[in-house]
C-alpha cells in the first residue's frame, strides 16, 4: 500500500493550485468549487490559506482578458465576494459575446 506522507500530499495540493487554469468554456461555479475543495484539503493538513492568498491563486488562474473584464483586482483579499462576483459576471460576459456574434 502506497500512502503519501503529509508533506507529499501538501506539496501535491499546492502544485494543483499553482497549475490550475480557467478555460473560458468551463463553468466558473465548478472551477471555484474545485478551489474550495483544494483549500479545505490543505486546511486539514496545514494552517488555512489567507483570503489574500486564495484570491491570488484565483487571479493567476484566470486568463488576462477575464481578469481585466471582470475587474477582480478590486476584490483583493475578499474571497467570498470575488467568488460571487465571478459566478455572476462570467455567464453574463458569455451571453453578451454570444449575442453579439449571432
Amino acid at each position: 500500500m502506497n500512502v503519501k506522507s503529509y508533506e507529499e500530499r501538501k506539496n501535491e495540493l499546492k502544485s494543483k493550485l499553482d497549475n490550475k487554469y480557467y478555460n473560458k468554456e468551463d463553468d466558473i461555479s465548478l472551477f471555484i468549487s474545485e478551489f474550495n475543495i483544494i483549500f479545505k484539503e490543505l486546511e486539514k493538513l496545514d494552517k488555512p490559506l489567507t483570503k489574500e492568498k486564495k484570491c491570488d491563486y484565483l487571479f493567476l488562474s484566470l486568463p488576462d482578458e477575464i481578469a481585466i473584464r471582470t475587474n477582480i483586482i478590486i476584490f483583493q483579499g475578499k474571497w467570498k465576494e470575488v467568488s460571487e462576483h465571478l459566478i455572476k459576471i462570467i455567464p453574463y460576459l458569455k451571453y453578451v459575446k454570444e449575442s453579439i456574434t449571432k
